[in-house]
């Protein structure tokens, strides 16, 4: 079977050296490095894993091994990022990343070449908000930074623009 990348509830953001996917089904942050962002955008359905090793090698200069393409696919599909029964399925003995390393020869430099997906839940909301620091203006204490002291609104100078 012939990998497929999920594209419903998915925001796909690529960066300089990696691609942030956010899953808004599952409220996940998965941040795929160079190698596993290459493999997840050639997750197409039509394109097997040993092609996908060819295509691996050619870009990235490294061994023609299936070892590599199975482990992004496996941590791809860990984090939920391909279609269900659009996979080839986790490889039962599936190297281990240092097993992997060892196993192709990337030591060095060319160790971080090997697939990696880091993922972690997204803050909510109210985590993204601001707070004020030492000496800001605020409305109430909630709204100063954690361990700091902050002045209501009727204590600040008017050219402060902290307070507007």
């Amino acid at each position: 079977m012939s990998p497929k990348a999920r594209t419903d509830g998915l925001i796909v953001h690529t960066l300089e050296d990696e691609t942030i996917v956010y899953d808004l089904e599952r409220d996940r942050l998965h941040c795929l490095n160079p190698t596993a962002a290459f493999v997840f955008r050639l997750c197409d359905g039509h394109t097997s894993p040993r092609i996908l090793a060819q295509r691996v090698s050619e870009r990235f200069a490294l061994p023609a091994d299936d070892a590599i393409v199975g482990y992004a696919l496996d941590l791809l599909e860990r984090a939920n990022l391909l279609e269900v029964g659009g996979s080839v399925g986790p490889d039962p003995v599936a190297p281990s990343r240092r097993e992997l390393i060892r196993r192709v020869g990337l030591a060095g430099a060319l160790g971080v070449l090997v697939p990696a997906v880091v993922s972690m839940v997204a803050p909510p909301p109210a985590a993204a908000a601001s707070c004020r620091t030492q000496g800001g203006c605020c409305n109430n204490q909630q709204d100063c930074c954690p361990g700091l002291n902050c002045v209501g609104p009727r204590s600040c100078p008017p050219s402060n623009k902290q307070c507007q």
